[in-house]
């Protein structure tokens, strides 16, 4: 598993928990990074879908890494989609992207009452799952489940 951070600080953070294989500061949206085409099985994103952050436009980023029927998850906060101009045109570009050929949705869920803060502050939190390339995998409840809940990630605000 490799993490995708623009701050050095928490890249070194990451770096500590020794569970990343590689490390890589970047920004993610429109540019291209320093990974290949097709390199991961699965890219994950949690956090990284606040005001101020990662912006719609890193979808196209986010399929070009991922292998053939490899799986885009993107967990956020409920929230955003209504609060943050930015995200109101998430579910429409992807499903633009759908009706491209360059992904198909697999599931939408929320999770009511996820704690979002340290303190323990509960919101509803939305994961949405997509397959790259039309591949037809199957993702059941658990394994979205356990993705969710373990936070595995390639970008994320806060690199756990």
């Amino acid at each position: 598993m490799d993490a995708l951070e623009p701050s050095e600080d928490m890249l070194a953070v990451a770096k500590e928990k020794n569970i990343y294989g590689r490390l890589i500061q970047d920004f993610l949206g429109t540019n291209r990074l320093d990974i290949e085409e097709g390199e991961y099985d699965a890219t994950v994103m949690v956090g990284g879908m606040a005001e101020g952050h990662v912006g719609c436009d890193c979808l196209e980023e986010l399929i070009r890494v991922v292998k053939p029927g490899g799986f885009v998850v993107i967990c956020m906060r409920e929230v955003n989609l209504r609060k943050v101009p930015e995200y109101h045109k998430l579910e429409p570009r992807m499903a633009a992207l759908q009706s491209e050929g360059c992904w198909e949705r697999v599931s939408r869920d929320v999770f009511p009452n996820y704690p979002t803060t340290a303190k323990g502050k509960m919101e509803s939190s939305l994961c949405i799952v997509c397959v790259d390339q039309n591949e037809q995998n199957k993702i059941c409840p658990k394994m979205l489940k356990e993705i969710f809940d373990k936070r595995c990630l390639l970008h994320s605000k806060y690199v756990q």
